[in-house]
């Protein structure tokens, strides 16, 4: 054991110097600071893309969909998720930032909600869905109508919206 041991400190030893060594060259002295910057340069775009989130988060007229991510049968309870078909701030990543891989805009949802002392998701939306993907799909949809309809209202496409699930097989509830 205490052989062993040496032996993994003697390897332990030499390729630290090996790496000394190689530190000193010119090139890994370039790849090191070039490391060092583009470590700077993401952590500086990533606080400048949450801000600009932030900003479209807060002054977005959001138009809000309600969708139904689980339900309990054994005791008739739902839990509802809610999101924006414009800017993309939704409660289900925020409330599933544990389980999920998160891009850059999840985690920029997450520090706009974290901020908040309010919820900002209660208002009167007609258009609900049944699952994520479904919500997904739909903000995708109003980024399609809002693109080729330039001057549409958010009423218009919300309408467009409502009549692309009736007629596709994805069932949305109207009130």
């Amino acid at each position: 054991m205490i052989n062993s041991l040496d032996n993994l400190n003697e390897s332990r030893k030499y390729l630290e110097q090996r790496i000394s060594l190689l530190e000193e060259t010119e090139e890994v002295k370039n790849y090191l600071e070039l490391k060092s910057l583009l470590k700077e340069t993401n952590t500086s775009y990533e606080e400048a893309f949450t801000s600009s989130k932030n900003t479209d988060y807060s002054s977005c007229k959001h138009l809000f969909a309600i969708y139904d991510e689980d339900y309990d049968y054994y005791e008739g309870r739902g839990s509802y998720e809610y999101g924006c078909l414009k800017c993309g701030l939704n409660s289900y990543v925020y409330n599933h930032r544990e389980t999920i891989p998160l891009s850059l805009e999840d985690k920029a949802v997450i520090s706009y909600l974290k901020r908040l002392k309010f919820n900002p998701f209660y208002n009167n939306t007609k258009l609900y869905f049944n699952t994520h993907d479904e919500f997904k799909k739909a903000c995708n949809l109003y980024y399609s109508f809002k693109e080729r309809n330039k001057d549409a209202s958010d009423e218009m496409i919300f309408d467009m919206i409502k009549e692309f699930f009736k007629k596709g097989k994805e069932k949305v509830k109207n009130d």
